[in-house]
C-alpha cells in the first residue's frame, strides 16, 4: 500500500467568501513517492526503494489478495454452518398447517 496508494496530506486551511473555514490538501502522492522527494534518505535507499517499487505487479498482488480472501471465506463456511446448525431450531413446517389447542 506505500508503494502504490496515493493519498492526500492536509497543508493548512482556508476561508471560504461566506467565512467558512476548509481544509486544503496537497497533490497526491504515495508514501513512498513523498520519502524519495524528501532528501532523508541515503542515495543506497533510494535506489533500494525505487528498484522494490519497479518490481511491484498491483496486477499480481491484487490477485493474490483475493485468493487468500476465498480461501479464507472457505474455511470459516463450515465453521459458520455448523454454528448455525446447533444454535437455530429450524421453524415448523408451515405448510402441513397448524395444530390449535382447544380451549377447555
Amino acid at each position: 500500500m506505500n508503494y502504490l496508494t496515493p493519498t492526500k496530506k492536509p497543508v493548512g486551511w482556508a476561508s471560504t467568501p461566506d467565512g467558512r473555514r476548509t481544509r486544503l490538501f496537497d497533490t497526491p502522492a504515495s508514501p513512498v513517492g513523498r520519502l524519495l522527494a524528501s532528501q532523508s534518505v541515503s542515495v543506497e535507499q533510494r535506489q533500494q526503494l525505487i528498484r522494490k517499487r519497479e518490481s511491484l505487479n498491483p496486477a499480481h498482488l491484487a490477485r493474490e489478495i483475493d485468493c487468500v480472501q476465498q480461501q479464507l471465506t472457505a474455511l470459516s463456511k463450515r465453521a459458520t454452518l455448523e454454528l448455525e446448525a446447533t444454535q437455530y431450531k429450524p421453524l415448523p413446517d408451515i405448510t402441513k398447517g397448524l395444530k390449535l389447542r382447544q380451549a377447555s
